[in-house]
């Protein structure tokens, strides 16, 4: 039954009863009325199915919707990242120079860089410090009125460039869990969330799973804020901004980037929170569900373009004898096209610390690089350009197969001839041969292996015959 046939039956068993609006039944005006409703009816039901849909984080298309779907589930997105690198900072003068860690600069980009390293030099001494962009600020929060699951969100324009937060209540720094798991009344612990409003927020416990702060408590928020992807050159100066530093040593204290700082990510976008907070409840930030490390470095660690964990069978596999120092130890290799790997290396190092569940250690293994090269003779027809279609070509083998690709799996000679076909219409190729020079069948675990374009041959030319 349709919707208007659905609204004509129950209008005219309404009016039935009436003696006068009965003898209207069946006229022009009674269908015509039935019509209207049915139609607002229709559009009514239409809006509420859509509206339902909202409801589910996997039907969600409004960002507020998915935002609220991702906290039902506890789930917080991945914060932005700072650009990292290395200062040289040098005492140029006759006396000694102290800086605490966390010391705050300023680049010519006007953007703020972080010492993250304290420094202690003598006289005509230097020292490499390793540097971040973010600045460090401070919120502080009275408690007025003791009472449990005391909340705090941050603005939103404070929000976006959120890197970390540090919680300290009277003085004292508390612990960040995820959903007050393994605490008591007296956990001095709190948890993280985020709300559809786009903004993040601190929440602590109710005094049964978490303590929660008492009237007149002073909560102090500090909270690491960086602009993302950034770029500062080699070579660059940094000033202090603390100015009773800066008086003390203008004249004696010299800060240059020694190399490139680079390598921030953005806060993750929305439809990685969609899927990330469908499989949160599975995770929860524990390492423990069938071992899954490579889920959990790539949720917490942004920009992460090849990744291999394995255990000790592998190792032994690997080295091919047996070692006793392998028993429980979890062997991570990584790389990164935006990051260097000392910073990588670092990030995972910070990331694993203190996480040394069922006895495990956790141990960085040195990449081994393995590239290999293609040789693609071809021949054009006489409208195509062969300057144009060799850019492209190499383009787009870089972009599938080339070391900045973020991928696993094995490459195969099909797999590049498949590219090199889709692309034959495109670029006017009217016959290839390809030639692949040093492809591995069997990759090791430790290896990158991937296809180095800058060293492979590209001629397409037109075809003279």
């Amino acid at each position: 039954m349709s919707k208007l046939e659905e609204v004509k039956k129950t209008f005219n068993e309404s009016i039935a009863g009436s003696s006068w609006w009965s003898r209207h039944i069946g006229s022009q005006f009674v269908d015509y009325l039935c019509l209207f409703v049915a139609k607002i009816v229709e559009r009514m039901a239409a809006i509420s199915s859509r509206a339902l849909q909202e409801s589910y984080l996997t039907l969600a298309t409004k960002r507020t919707s998915i935002l609220a779907g991702a906290e039902t589930e506890g789930y917080v997105g991945r914060k932005a990242a700072p650009s990292k690198g290395r200062a040289l900072v040098t005492n140029t003068g006759t006396k000694r120079v102290t800086l605490p860690k966390y010391s705050q600069c300023v680049a010519d980009n006007q953007l703020r860089y972080t010492l993250m390293e304290a420094i202690d030099l003598t006289p005509q001494e230097s020292a490499a410090v390793e540097v971040q962009q973010f600045e460090v600020s401070k919120m502080t929060y009275t408690v007025d009125e003791g009472k449990n699951w005391l909340a705090v969100a941050f603005p939103q324009e404070l929000t976006k460039r959120i890197h970390n937060i540090i919680v300290r209540v009277n003085g004292e720094k508390w612990t960040h869990v995820f959903k007050f798991r393994n605490t008591d009344g007296k956990s001095k612990a709190y948890m993280e969330y985020y709300k559809p409003t786009d903004q993040l927020g601190v929440r602590f416990g109710n005094n049964n799973n978490g303590r929660a702060p008492a009237t007149g408590d002073v909560i102090e928020f500090e909270l690491w804020l960086t602009n993302g992807v950034t770029t500062l050159l080699d070579a660059q100066p940094l000033e202090l901004i603390d100015m009773g530093i800066q008086s003390a040593y203008k004249d004696q204290l010299s800060i240059k980037t020694s190399t490139s700082i680079i390598g921030g990510a953005e806060p993750e976008d929305i439809e990685s929170i969609r899927n990330n907070a469908l499989y949160s409840p599975i995770y929860d930030e524990q390492i423990a569900w069938d071992s899954d490390y490579m889920t959990f470095v790539k949720r917490n660690i942004s920009g992460v373009t090849w990744l291999s964990i394995w255990g000790e069978a592998e190792q032994e596999k690997l080295t091919g004898t047996p070692d006793v120092r392998n028993i429980n130890t979890i062997f991570i290799c990584a790389y990164s096209a935006d990051k260097t790997d000392e910073i990588l290396n670092q990030e995972i190092q910070v990331l694993f610390a203190g996480r040394e569940g069922y006895n495990e250690r956790y141990k960085l293994v040195e990449r081994k690089d393995v590239p290999f090269t293609v040789t693609v003779i071809g021949k054009l027809y006489p409208s195509s350009n062969p300057e144009w279609a060799t850019k492209v070509l190499a383009d787009a083998l870089d972009e599938k197969f080339g070391k900045q690709t973020n991928r696993n799996e094995r490459i195969t000679k099909n797999q590049i001839w498949d590219v090199i076909q889709e692309l034959n219409v495109t670029l006017g190729i009217k016959e290839f041969e390809v030639e692949v020079i040093g492809i591995l069948d069997r990759i090791p675990i430790d290896t990158y292996h991937y296809l180095d374009v800058n060293a492979s041959t590209i001629q397409l030319n037109f075809d003279y015959s």
